[in-house]
């Protein structure tokens, strides 16, 4: 109750969820498995590409799961606002990553084990379908309730840590200053501000899926630049203050994978593809210009 008390409302609002999100999920788990007939792990789904398509469709179904899971760097974009980071961000991204994908597998487990695979690749709400089969109509409107109940939490969150990172640029330097400025809360107020009317007019411009997979083009060529980065830092510096388990082979297997998704994209999504690249051009350009 101590630590309750020292919360502010944003903060309860997103815990209060949380809980939700994780009751919700672990209850779904069981009853599906006690419910459920297994009509997912024993069907095929004709429809499925063969041959060298299936690695265009991966590409683009690993769009969605790597979105899923992309909320992991998020605790990065605050570490300055958290108590020794050095220790405690190690033990958020493990745990959080471990946690995530196990609740995750569960889940389309229990997806499995109640609906057949064709109606899974059909759905557009998985968990609400699975609701519906198991309890009725009225079960799937309230699941339907409870997602988006989630995706406010989620908007909640990504307002909350991504003008930390435009913060964090205006203040050394590398953008206009009046962004690294705060309000009497301690919060970047304009970088927030800056975030939330750039997001609003990208959600305005077209639909979800191709500014889904305009992010993950543009995750594809950073993340995989910041490990191409990693390699060379630790050429530099073989003594490192940080370890990478495995080195070099967990970077080398990330950019093989990374790349791979990459090629297929830009294959079966040329247009937005090229959007991307231009879109990270034009910033580096601006980038060297300002900084020159």
């Amino acid at each position: 109750m101590k630590y309750l008390r020292t919360l502010s409302t944003r903060h309860l609002i997103v815990l209060v969820v949380a809980v939700l999100a994780l009751s919700g999920g672990g209850a779904a788990i069981a009853v599906a498995a006690v419910a459920g007939t297994g009509a997912g792990w024993k069907a095929e789904l004709p429809s499925a590409p063969t041959g060298l398509a299936v690695w265009g469709a991966l590409a683009l179904a690993f769009q969605s799961v790597i979105w899923t899971y992309y909320g992991y760097p998020d605790a990065a974009k605050i570490a300055e606002e958290v108590k020794d980071p050095d220790r405690a961000l190690p033990r958020i991204f493990l745990f959080g990553i471990a946690g995530v994908t196990a609740l995750y597998l569960l889940l389309n487990a229990a997806f499995l084990q109640v609906l057949p695979f064709d109606r899974i690749a059909t759905s557009t709400l998985v968990a609400g379908d699975v609701a519906e089969a198991i309890f009725g109509a009225h079960a799937g409107t309230l699941m339907a309730a409870l997602a988006l109940l989630v995706v406010l939490a989620s908007l909640n969150g990504n307002l909350f840590v991504t003008p930390r990172v435009v913060f964090g640029l205006a203040r050394d330097g590398l953008g206009p200053s009046a962004l690294a400025r705060v309000n009497a809360g301690g919060s970047p107020g304009p970088a927030m501000v800056l975030v939330g009317a750039v997001s609003a007019a990208l959600a305005a411009t077209g639909t979800f899926e191709r500014l889904l997979s305009l992010a993950i083009i543009f995750i594809l060529i950073t993340d995989g630049f910041m490990v191409l980065v990693l390699i060379r830092l630790r050429a530099r510096a073989p003594q490192a203050p940080f370890r990478v388990p495995l080195y070099p082979a967990v970077p080398l297997v990330f950019l093989a994978t990374y790349a791979a998704l990459f090629i297929g994209a830009v294959l079966q999504q040329p247009s937005v593809s090229a959007v991307a690249i231009a879109a990270l051009a034009t910033t580096y350009a601006l980038y060297k210009l300002v900084t020159a």
